[in-house]
């Protein structure tokens, strides 16, 4: 049995592998195996973990078809066979004194996980992350004894786990294809399950942060981080009936997460993500599940500020959306893209179709099903035989620059014609422009 087996999940990361390989192959402590689970890889990325796996014993490869970073995880976690289990993301690295140091202080303290600071990463620069400064260094604690512990729901690499703890308590990663934020389900069932926790004030971890390709930068997983959240509910039910305040602190500790992703997110998400998690607050308001003692204060205010006026906060939180030809928006919840985007253009005195063609009026009838009522349509030149379409006015753009600063326009045309239309409405002066995409188009 080596001392710690080290799960690298691995997919398309060709340009920072050898430097996480060879991080780990020039460890202090020898007695280590590393599992490198290629993820369907359409890169040079499973030539390389073939080509390491030639020249050190310790390298075990499998490649599989891509389902996802919770699948590609339990497949290593089912094929480790150290007494310890490490991760390392396969665009990081870590110092070659790592694992020794770690493991010396899980067998000194019998620690059920032993968990360090790190290092944010970047090609100019290195910084120490004190991410474990508010909680107690180098004594043996757990959950009940600091429920605040729940709130370090990430970093998952950042430290080594038991072997026998994880398979006795059933410990695992969630399994939603294509998803991100697993690493959060699993870092919260770690601190709840957990007897003996110790934290080091050491960084060991190179957390590379100038990855463009980095699960962060997909706008398509905005809102997998709710469903990892569900997931804990179900799976941990039966302990919140014991611990209370294990469960105060993880409701906590959701809207943390939620706001954080709130912030981080791109524009046109925005709003969707925010509606989902006032509908979730308001679950847990009615259900008693918020006491504002454990929330940290900054959350508080800001979740508060939502409950009370959800599209008040929404106008002062957002970011700015500077263009207004943003990219479809693909996540699951797309039945809240298209509250977010009615709420967006009916809150203008005037409504705007720009386009009178089968596009323009097929939106026109979809919106008065919905009872919202439309000013005119708009064109760039009119035929002077059509003054009305659908019982509205027709109106070259020109003659509604009187609605350019208190009037909303949605661009109603095919795709592709939608952004030379977009010219024109900035030439006239209009500042509240939408556009009708094809998702959009598939849910009205």
């Amino acid at each position: 049995m080596p001392k710690i087996s080290v799960l690298v999940p691995v997919y398309n990361v060709e340009r920072y592998l050898s430097t996480c390989l060879d991080s780990l192959i020039n460890q202090t402590m020898n007695d280590i195996e590393i599992i490198a689970i290629d993820d369907g890889s359409t890169d040079a990325s499973g030539k390389i973990l073939d080509e390491y796996a030639n020249k050190d014993i310790r390298i075990k490869v499998f490649h599989k078809v891509n389902t996802g970073y919770g699948n590609t995880m339990n497949v290593a976690l089912s094929q480790a066979t150290g007494e310890y289990v490490g991760i390392l993301e396969s665009d990081d690295f870590i110092a070659r004194e790592a694992f020794e140091k770690l493991y010396e202080a899980a067998i000194e303290q019998q620690a059920d996980v032993v968990k360090a600071n790190y290092y944010n990463f970047y090609e100019d620069r290195t910084e120490f992350r004190d991410s474990l400064q508010d909680y107690p260094m180098e004594v043996s604690i757990n959950a009940v004894m600091v429920p605040q512990i729940i709130n370090k729901a990430d970093t998952i690499w950042s430290g080594i786990y038991r072997r026998s703890f994880l398979e006795q308590q059933k410990i695992y990663f969630h399994e939603t294809p294509g998803a991100a934020f697993q690493d959060i389900s699993f870092a919260i069932q770690v601190w709840v399950k957990a007897k003996r926790i110790y934290l080091l004030p050491d960084a060991f971890v190179y957390y590379r942060r100038d990855n463009g390709d980095s699960s962060m930068h997909n706008p398509r997983r905005i809102m997998n981080v709710f469903d990892e959240y569900e997931w804990l509910e179900e799976i941990l039910e039966e302990k919140w009936k014991h611990f209370p305040v294990l469960e105060q602190n993880f409701v906590a500790t959701k809207y943390g997460d939620y706001l954080n992703h709130y912030y981080r997110v791109a524009a046109p998400y925005q709003y969707a993500l925010l509606l989902k998690m006032a509908n979730s607050f308001d679950v847990d308001f009615h259900a008693g599940r918020i006491k504002k003692d454990v929330f940290r204060p900054d959350v508080w205010d800001k979740i508060s500020r939502m409950h009370e006026d959800l599209y008040a906060f929404f106008l002062s939180s957002a970011k700015e959306l500077h263009d207004p030809r943003f990219e479809l928006c693909e996540f699951q919840n797309e039945d809240l893209y298209v509250d977010g985007w009615i709420t967006g253009i009916t809150k203008y005195p005037q409504l705007i179709i720009y386009g009178a063609g089968k596009v323009g009026q097929w939106l026109h009838e979809r919106l008065r099903v919905r009872g919202i009522p439309v000013t005119c349509f708009a064109v760039t030149q009119k035929d002077e035989s059509t003054d009305r379409c659908g019982g509205i006015p027709v109106q070259e753009l020109q003659d509604l620059q009187q609605y350019a600063a208190s009037g909303a326009v949605v661009i109603a045309v095919t795709e592709s014609l939608q952004y030379e239309l977009y010219k024109n409405l900035v030439k006239y002066g209009f500042k509240h422009v939408y556009r009708l995409d094809q998702m959009l188009r598939k849910q009205l």
